[in-house]
């Protein structure tokens, strides 16, 4: 699974790395250009938390750049960071709506998430339940026994009264 979701994240950036429309007239984009080459490329390597910090870097040079935004998404998928994801994705959705590529990008994203993630959160939040509730029988199996030994000191306790006057 993970091998499969690592191959899909490098086509994602693949398909977006270098396409960004502007770059050569927008001085910010420019800047943030070297960081984006390097986040590539690291990438590629499979070096996703030096990617997740230059998409980071470019993120803030270029702030209205929906393409760094989407690869930043991207490589904080690959990190684990789905929540932060989903931010990443949901800001280049809202700088460029019509971006068919970052479309993909979520889309498929949405779909990981769904399968894997949310099932596996889900799974976690069971297992904390269940283990709860077992605290809470035990707890409560603990204090009928508690009760049990009070009841039965207080019998105790009555029998020695009674055998004292008499």
């Amino acid at each position: 699974m993970q091998q499969t979701h690592r191959t899909i994240l490098l086509s994602l950036l693949a398909a977006a790395a270098f396409s960004a429309p502007g770059w050569s007239g927008d001085p910010a984009a420019k800047r943030a250009a070297d960081d984006l080459s390097k986040g590539y490329q690291a990438a590629r390597r499979g070096y996703w938390q030096e990617a997740m910090a230059r998409y980071e870097h470019a993120s803030r040079k270029a702030p209205g750049n929906a393409e760094v935004w989407s690869n930043f998404a991207v490589s904080l998928e690959a990190v684990g960071r789905w929540a932060d994801a989903g931010d990443a994705y949901r800001r280049a959705l809202e700088i460029d709506p019509r971006n068919s590529k970052i479309q993909q990008n979520v889309i498929l994203y949405n779909e990981f998430y769904a399968t894997y993630i949310a099932r596996e959160d889900q799974k976690k939040v069971d297992s904390e339940e269940k283990s709860n509730m077992e605290g809470v029988v035990a707890a409560e199996a603990a204090g009928d026994a508690s009760n049990d030994n009070a009841a039965s000191d207080d019998s105790t306790a009555e029998e020695v009264d009674d055998a004292i006057q008499s």
